[in-house]
């Protein structure tokens, strides 16, 4: 299926290469691909999805600023700031690590789609042998065309709280929402597009709770009111899993993501789960997308030559950002040294996503506090910009400058992330001793822990110990 819709005018038999000039003057890269729409009709979301975006596109694709952008809000009333603030939870950044993950996650989900072609009489073939898998037939061979496809398993890990489930929201958000191709000729009359399935392994899911999950996901993304509740076969029996596969292909799914595998997931059956990912990917081409905390990928990656195939393609790690930098003052400055480093341009973007105007600059040691108090760690920082931008719209004389101290900083950051001081605190004592004295304090923040020092001794013989 889903034949490189991107110009539906283009007859060429080959690639066409075209340089344009834009409002900058920079050539850009306008991409034309043969078999354009000869199967299926023209469809500006299938477009969208086939269209080559640009670093600083997909960049400002994934950011996304919490509070609107309305510069009526800098001096509206404190009841409309407060309303402004109610998503600011949801901020995100991506780093330049993130963006070339997606960068090259892009490249792949592409050519997954490129390579489904209708045109080709073994893809059609083998697109076609699905209903008889859903009837209890064996699966068929991936088409040679799409033997590239294979490896298409993109990995990520680090400790809880470094912004990996935000992110992948932001990716399906930016994949967008299911929809409805029409093709003509050797192509099927209408078929589903669903770019993207997420399923969550945060508890410890069987391979049957994990199928279960996958039907109710596949079924929500294509039903409507008049859906009959049989229209999707139960993914059990022996045959469970080429019927997921099938499944898949039928709907056109553009990658399976699984979000949420941490340490309490092993109490499930997380190597089958694992196993049938692979399956998946190289019997169907099909992107696959593994997020899971570092004891759960530690977990994994003991099964050795088992997890090759999981691990063999892209991963991202994310671990907490590093303590800001100082830079020596200018010769004769009457000012303290400034900071630099990741860890302040993130600070500046969520203290600029604010309500108030760019002429209240941020307090110079203002990501040196945060830093002590948040670790590194993104999601405790979002939580603290949270309470701090609700404390200026309360308290607008701190917005005054000096009005702004560490004092202030740490009461708030203090009373917002009081009901997490557990887990705070035994991160503190890693960083700063690098062990973690109790055994019980171990396993119970396990999932905030790095995978450096998962990997030291005591640890290692703690988790082999716990799992037997």
């Amino acid at each position: 299926m889903l034949m490189d819709v991107i110009d539906q005018n283009s007859e060429c038999d080959t690639e066409v290469l075209e340089r344009r000039d834009d409002s900058s003057s920079t050539n850009q890269l306008a991409l034309r691909e043969r078999h354009l729409a000869v199967h299926i009709q023209p469809n500006e979301r299938l477009a969208d999805l086939m269209r080559i975006r640009t670093t600083e596109e997909i960049r400002q694709s994934l950011a996304h600023r919490g509070v609107p952008r309305d510069t009526r809000l800098w001096t509206a009333d404190a009841s409309y700031k407060m309303d402004a603030m109610a998503g600011f939870m949801q901020s995100y950044v991506p780093s330049e690590a993130v963006v070339t993950f997606t960068e090259d996650f892009l490249a792949k989900y592409r050519r997954t789609l490129r390579l489904r072609d209708f045109e080709d009489a073994d893809y059609r073939e083998f697109f076609f042998s699905t209903r008889e898998v859903l009837q209890g037939e064996a699966m068929w061979q991936l088409p040679s065309s799409m033997n590239p496809l294979k490896g298409a398993i993109f990995t990520m890990t680090g400790p809880s709280g470094m912004g990996r489930s935000a992110y992948l929201l932001r990716l399906r958000q930016l994949l967008g929402k299911p929809f409805v191709v029409y093709g003509n000729g050797k192509a099927p009359a209408m078929m589903r597009v669903i770019p993207a399935i997420c399923l969550d392994l945060s508890e410890g899911l069987t391979l049957k709770e994990f199928f279960r999950d996958l039907k109710y996901a596949l079924s929500a993304a294509v039903a409507t009111k008049d859906t009959s509740k049989a229209m999707f076969p139960e993914l059990t029996g022996e045959n469970a899993a080429n019927c997921a596969i099938a499944l898949c292909i039928l709907l056109n799914v553009g990658v399976l993501i699984v979000d949420g595998a941490c340490w309490g997931a092993l109490g499930g059956e997380p190597d089958r789960i694992l196993a049938f990912l692979v399956r998946l990917q190289q019997s169907s081409g099909i992107p696959v997308v593994l997020s899971g905390t570092c004891p759960f990928m530690y977990a994994m990656g003991l099964a050795g030559s088992k997890s090759s195939n999981l691990f063999a393609g892209r991963h991202l790690y994310l671990d907490a950002y590093a303590r800001p930098e100082a830079t020596e003052p200018d010769e004769g400055a009457t000012s303290g040294p400034k900071w630099q480093g990741a860890w302040v341009k993130l600070n500046l973007w969520l203290w600029q996503a604010g309500t108030f105007g760019p002429e209240v600059e941020m307090p110079a040691d203002l990501p040196l506090w945060t830093y002590d108090l948040a670790m590194g760690r993104t999601n405790w920082l979002v939580q603290i910009f949270d309470e701090l931008h609700i404390q200026l719209i309360k308290k607008p004389e701190l917005l005054k400058p000096g009005a702004l101290t560490r004092e202030a900083v740490t009461k708030f950051a203090e009373s917002r992330l009081f009901l997490q001081n557990l887990t705070r605190e035994v991160v503190a004592e890693y960083q700063e001793s690098d062990d973690i004295e109790a055994n019980e304090d171990f396993f119970n923040h396990i999932d905030h822990l790095p995978l450096l020092f998962l990997q030291k001794p005591k640890s290692r013989n703690l988790m082999a110990a716990t799992r037997g």
